[in-house]
């Protein structure tokens, strides 16, 4: 009984690794061009100073930078208001360098029909898609319209979230 044993495994393995191996395609399948690729995970035509150096400081926000905080993104910005409300409002950009920022994210703390929110929420859309007036245009009054609501939308290439809790703005890229 042990030789059939012995036997019958050997053989099952010498057919396993004599075979023919699996058939299929030898190559890549193709894509098309909207198939997401690697420069689809940046919002196009944003930038770190246009947020950070132009929209904020001009608000006179103070913006701390940071390498290497996660593996999802090797930059990062955290910017808030000088003064008593720092812990009430931040703007987070992860980029991967100037041209290449993969999200800017606002946190409003104050409750839902403040003029605070509103503005800076209307604000923060219009900059990450100021290369395009029209659409700047559509995402401003997107924002405006739901800064208190849980809502969301993809406006050419960037996708808008507002959330009430916390009470955030969140812009990423649409892919």
């Amino acid at each position: 009984m042990f030789m059939v044993l012995v036997a019958g495994g050997t053989g099952a393995a010498i057919g396993v690794f004599a075979g023919t191996g699996p058939k299929g395609p030898t190559d890549p399948p193709t894509v098309d061009a909207h198939f997401p690729h690697g420069t689809q995970r940046y919002i196009r035509g944003a930038t770190v100073s246009a947020i950070a150096r132009d929209w904020l400081a001009q608000k006179e926000w103070t913006c701390e930078f940071h390498s290497r905080i996660n593996s999802r993104s090797p930059r990062r910005a955290e910017c808030s208001p000088r003064g008593n409300t720092a812990s009430e409002l931040e703007v987070t950009i992860a980029y991967d360098s100037e041209n290449r920022v993969r999200e800017a994210d606002l946190m409003c703390a104050y409750g839902p029909g403040n003029p605070t929110c509103k503005e800076l929420f209307t604000e923060l859309a219009g900059i990450v898609l100021a290369r395009d007036e029209r659409l700047r245009r559509q995402a401003v009054q997107w924002a405006g319209a739901n800064v208190d609501n849980d809502a969301s939308t993809v406006i050419g290439e960037l996708r808008l979230v507002a959330t009430l809790s916390p009470h955030t703005l969140d812009c990423t890229p649409a892919s």
